[in-house]
């Protein structure tokens, strides 16, 4: 994506003189005012996302090894690398597949709908798969397919706060923030918290995100995370401490190897710091998001997180020596990074 400007207009319009006549400047200067972006359908559904990271910084050019090329040359290049593809009769029911015709690209987002950059007359929109003429479909090497089948994220493995939420997708963490908007006045009558992502889930999300004072995309990221949780807390401290049911106990402990370490308020290190915790110490184990990494009990505080790579599980009905066997032979993790 690019912010649209006077420069780039002017660059524009030099480059392609038939697509900026008159008619059209108006338009184009009303973008300018209004702080829009803009990209073609290649850039702004696969390049522009992919080096700017969905958007959360300044695009960086052939990031994350992301080519610079046209739509029908991005489809050659992945077939060209290995990636999946075929006819529209196969195409699997999974969010962030690429659908491409002659000269055109856009994104499967499930439910048949396509998320493209259509051209000056429409703009970034959604439209249904059936209603347009796609030829092929195909994988991307930046995309992490989740689904349900072998080798893809449980449901199970999904925390809130693991990986960025949209339309499209499913899970039990998009079951979990459907619950908590719903408790928190943003109701979903026609769905309910069935675990999908669908236009109810976006809708109620941006309405929470505007309420919050953040950005209303309808995508459930870090900000939306450190939101939802700043006013769980909030809500947590009215209703007072003493009164909260106290968890299931999971009875599988970890004990941490690195040696002073960060817990986490999310899965990742965009999140805040919740604590900190330092080698030996033995924390309780309550689950694994899909990016690895892994929620604990500190005392009474639940869910922060821990990279995967600074604990060893420990079964706390093993003595320390049968323990010690167990690391002697490789079975537990080793320090690699510090949060």
């Amino acid at each position: 994506y690019l912010p649209c400007s006077e420069a780039l207009l002017e660059k524009k319009k030099r480059q392609y003189p038939a697509h900026y006549g008159e008619s059209r400047m108006t338009r184009y200067r009303e973008d300018i005012a209004n702080g829009q972006v803009c990209g073609d359908c290649v850039n702004g559904a696969i390049k522009g996302a992919v080096w700017s990271e969905l958007g959360t910084r300044a695009p960086v050019y052939k990031s994350h090894d992301c080519p610079d090329k046209s739509a029908d040359g991005m489809f050659e290049y992945c077939r060209k690398i290995g990636m999946e593809w075929g006819g529209m009769d196969s195409l699997p029911e999974e969010p962030g597949i690429a659908v491409r015709m002659a000269g055109h690209v856009g994104v499967y987002v499930g439910d048949g709908e396509v998320v493209e950059w259509r051209g000056f007359s429409y703009g970034c929109v959604s439209t249904r798969l059936e209603e347009r003429r796609w030829l092929h479909w195909y994988r991307l090497p930046w995309t992490e397919y989740v689904t349900g089948s072998a080798g893809g994220v449980q449901e199970e493995a999904l925390l809130l706060g693991g990986r960025l939420l949209g339309r499209g997708m499913k899970g039990a963490d998009v079951r979990e923030l459907q619950e908590e908007l719903v408790s928190l006045g943003y109701p979903l009558e026609k769905c309910g918290a069935d675990g999908e992502f669908g236009r109810e889930t976006e809708q109620a999300l941006r309405a929470f995100q505007k309420a919050a004072g953040i950005r209303a995309d309808g995508l459930y990221g870090p900000a939306s995370h450190a939101s939802l949780m700043q006013v769980r807390a909030d809500m947590a401290a009215q209703a007072g401490e003493d009164e909260a049911e106290e968890p299931e106990k999971t009875g599988r402990i970890v004990v941490v190897t690195g040696g002073r370490v960060n817990l986490r308020e999310g899965a990742g290190t965009q999140y805040g710091v919740a604590s900190v915790v330092r080698r030996g110490m033995e924390l309780e184990w309550v689950a694994t998001a899909g990016n690895g990494w892994h929620a604990v009990r500190a005392g009474e505080t639940l869910h922060p997180f821990l990279p995967e790579a600074l604990f060893a599980g420990r079964d706390p009905h093993r003595s320390r020596a049968e323990e010690s066997e167990r690391r002697s032979e490789g079975i537990c993790l080793h320090r690699s990074m510090l949060s």
